[in-house]
């Protein structure tokens, strides 16, 4: 799990703040009332970002941020007072951004930004503007944020880069530039660039509105006047791929479910019935199981309900865990699950499920003082009878048997 290092001498607000990062984005934290207590923590521990007020017993200033960038560990202030010349000296270290204590939403802000950190991992910006002394100043500015940043110097280059790199969620653009303008490049890029997967923010020197509206009417999802201040960009950045990134869990909550985060009957049936489609028009073989864990309301009865959620979930690890990327896993309902194997024989895929029936078999779940293992049956087919549902009651009815032959085992009907 990833630590959070929270200095902070005042012990109420040190245990709020514990609390709510705990709490709400479940990551560890390591609480210090001293600049010395925090040193000696980072000599035994690593963490990804560091909350931290500016005054401590033993420290005050710039004293903290300063001792702790040796460390290259982003920092976010949280502070009672800033003046001018303490932000403008704060930001010249590996600082996110500072925050006032000077009401309840600051906290909120905070957690944010360490949300920002913990998702933003492995993710990259690009940053396009024609003048090499602007695009410097943007890319040292993002580059506190830990992210990849990738440069591009017009528009054609910036869309070679988006081409060959995945990894990129967001692009910086200026308006002017020689060839291809901003706004040409907002468009191409949402020829092929969701504005729900992919931000784009423009800028520009310029004061003229038609332009603020030209970047927003082909596709930017935001807009920042030039100069542009190290803090607004950080609060835009920040904002942009935090709706890219809920707006992608409401897409996969829609088809996951909850407790295993298996895929859900829905997305069984919109992929599973292409695979049918594909098979049987492309002669290829298909295995659909069916799989149940024997005597679950008696897990439920005896252990209790959460009991029967952590058997649920062990289960879907086994199966992700052997199955390739391409086969699709959901759970059915209640304590059934269905695999659809693509491209696999019958023999291949009753090889498949036997040695998932075996691992699940030899799950052992402890929960303080009590202690249990279960089964599971299969029932499985590669008849294609007609639709993806009807293989699926075809594989039911082999499940059922594998229950009424004593369970713990896979038939194939």
């Amino acid at each position: 799990m990833k630590k959070v290092l929270v200095i902070e001498d005042n012990r109420t607000i040190l245990k709020l703040e514990q609390t709510k990062i705990e709490s709400e984005l479940h990551l560890e934290v390591t609480p210090c009332e001293t600049l010395a207590a925090a040193l000696a923590a980072i000599e035994k521990e690593t963490f990804f970002c560091a909350l931290v007020d500016l005054t401590l017993p033993d420290a005050k200033d710039l004293e903290v941020v300063q001792a702790l960038d040796k460390y290259d560990i982003p920092m976010i202030v949280f502070t009672g007072s800033i003046d001018k010349k303490l932000r403008e000296d704060v930001l010249k270290f590996n600082v996110m951004d500072y925050i006032l204590k000077d009401n309840p939403s600051s906290l909120d802000y905070a957690l944010r930004i360490i949300r920002f950190l913990d998702n933003s991992e492995g993710c990259s910006l690009l940053v396009v503007d024609d003048s090499a002394t602007s695009r410097m100043g943007l890319v040292m500015s993002l580059e506190r944020l830990h992210m990849n940043v990738y440069q591009a110097s017009n528009g054609d280059e910036a869309l070679d880069i988006i081409k060959n790199h995945d990894d990129i969620m967001m692009m910086i653009t200026d308006n002017f530039m020689p060839g291809m303008d901003g706004d040409e490049l907002v468009r191409k890029v949402r020829a092929k660039k969701s504005i729900n997967d992919f931000g784009i923010i423009g800028v520009s020197g310029s004061s003229d509105h038609e332009i603020t509206l030209g970047f927003l009417k082909s596709g930017a999802n935001d807009f920042i006047q030039k100069p542009i201040y190290p803090e607004e960009l950080f609060t835009r950045v920040v904002s942009n791929i935090e709706m890219i990134h809920n707006i992608k869990i409401a897409k996969e909550s829609a088809t996951r479910d909850y407790l295993t985060q298996l895929h859900n009957r829905m997305y069984l049936f919109e992929l599973g019935d292409k695979y049918y489609e594909n098979a049987k028009r492309r002669h290829l073989n298909l295995v659909v199981a069916m799989l149940d864990i024997d005597h679950f309301k008696k897990i439920n009865d005896r252990y209790g309900h959460h009991a029967g959620d952590v058997a649920l979930k062990e289960v879907a690890q086994v199966l992700l865990d052997n199955v390739r990327g391409t086969d699709v896993v959901a759970r059915y309902g209640g304590e059934e699950f269905c695999i659809v194997l693509s491209n696999t024989s019958l023999a291949d895929g009753l090889k498949v499920l036997d040695k998932i029936r075996v691992k699940i078999s030899e799950i052992k779940i402890k929960l303080k003082t009590i202690e249990f293992s279960f089964t599971m049956s299969i029932g499985a087919t590669d008849k294609l009878v007609g639709s993806l549902d009807k293989m699926i009651d075809h594989a039911d009815k082999g499940l059922y048997q594998a229950k009424d032959e004593g369970r713990d085992r896979v038939v194939a009907i």
